[in-house]
């Protein structure tokens, strides 16, 4: 299979370096809308070079995706917010208080919550934030998070977050006090990169370390201990996502390159791999194919995967020892490929399914493009 290089239908400056992109899931109107993160670390005395005297900021970019197949896509600026440095945002998949509940992570040892109305009026902002969580450490800050809701609605939903002491830390959001710390525990010996939930069962979630290890947790069995380690990475852990598709299927990507699939039953070895060419910061599965994964590769661009040989995948099985092939690429970054996102698709038009947003970090970078068909 040849590998289709994609073109980027508009460029877009994010001033600030960019990291994050998340598209709103919820609402059949709205998925045309994602929210674009940034970091950026600025000194306070320009000619200080010492960390304490510099400042991370960010901002959270609002735009909206339009056009059609036949005339191209593009987007445009809907608001901005400021906001501390962003290392990651993640929107809940339940729809609460009429509207969707972004998470996120932030560099001044916050994690922060904001509302967005199901639709959009235009009178005032479309974001709005509801509430914040701050560490009591000193010099600690939250590097990713995750929702335990995906597939299963909770009345007051768990979000997990993974910090730069190695520590994870689970809450709850709940209608009386807001963001909630439940435990924190030492999960890795350096930075947590990732964190993330079993979506099939939310008592159970995943972590990924600059220690090379892939862990797994059990909120039933406390935290003493993890219930597996693995060593198959060999350098940092830093995506981990559950398949929202397939039971039991789980995609990892670290700095040594590697894209691995796993039956989360069976953590010894993967079902399947591949290289990437990059350090993998962000895995995403498609919202609507089972065998598509989309892979933020850092120096390398964005590519999505298409697993299998004949792009039906019914159960595991499926997935052992299946080719793991790289359909599309985009390389038109100039710097490293943070994050990446696909479109839910909007307006009844299929072809929207396939759009894909990407951003990247130095040269503060935010693109869109699309994938080849689904196969």
């Amino acid at each position: 299979m040849t590998t289709q290089i994609a073109h980027a239908f508009q460029h877009f400056d994010t001033e600030y370096t960019a990291d994050c992109v998340e598209f709103y899931p919820i609402s059949g109107d709205l998925r045309k809308r994602f929210v674009c993160a940034t970091y950026y670390l600025t000194p306070n005395d320009t000619t200080s070079e010492t960390l304490s005297e510099k400042r991370r900021i960010g901002q959270l970019i609002v735009l909206d995706v339009g056009g059609n197949s036949s005339d191209g896509f593009g987007f445009h600026e809907v608001e901005r917010r400021d906001t501390t440095g962003v290392f990651d945002i993640k929107w809940s998949h339940q729809a609460v208080r009429q509207g969707g509940i972004l998470a996120q992570a932030g560099a001044d040892g916050t994690v922060t919550l904001y509302h967005a109305q199901n639709e959009s009026t235009g009178e005032g902002p479309w974001l709005s934030q509801i509430a914040s969580h701050q560490t009591e450490e000193n010099d600690v800050f939250y590097l990713s998070v995750d929702w335990a809701d995906r597939l299963t609605p909770q009345a007051e939903p768990a979000l997990v977050s993974s910090r730069n002491d190695g520590h994870l830390e689970l809450f709850h959001v709940t209608n009386s006090e807001g963001l909630v710390s439940q435990n924190t525990w030492q999960a890795h010996d350096f930075e947590a990169w990732i964190a993330a939930f079993n979506y099939w069962n939310p008592t159970v979630l995943y972590s990924g370390g600059d220690d090379t290890k892939l862990k797994g947790w059990d909120t039933r069995q406390g935290m003493t201990r993890p219930t597996f380690i693995s060593k198959q990475h060999t350098m940092g852990v830093c995506s981990i996502q559950s398949s929202p598709h397939v039971e039991h299927l789980l995609a990892t990507g670290s700095y040594d390159e590697q894209v691995m699939l796993w039956d989360n039953r069976a953590m010894r070895t993967p079902l399947c791999e591949t290289s990437v060419g990059g350090g993998v910061w962000r895995l995403k599965w498609h919202p609507h194919s089972p065998q598509r994964l989309l892979a933020a590769a850092m120096h390398s661009g964005a590519h999505v995967l298409d697993i299998g040989n004949h792009g039906s995948l019914a159960d595991m099985t499926s997935f052992q020892g299946a080719d793991i092939v790289t359909s599309t690429s985009f390389t038109e970054h100039q710097s490293m490929a943070y994050g990446a996102d696909w479109c839910y698709g909007f307006n009844g038009q299929p072809e929207t399914q396939s759009l894909i947003a990407s951003c990247s970090f130095y040269d503060h970078a935010l693109y869109l493009w699309q994938s080849s068909p689904t196969l």
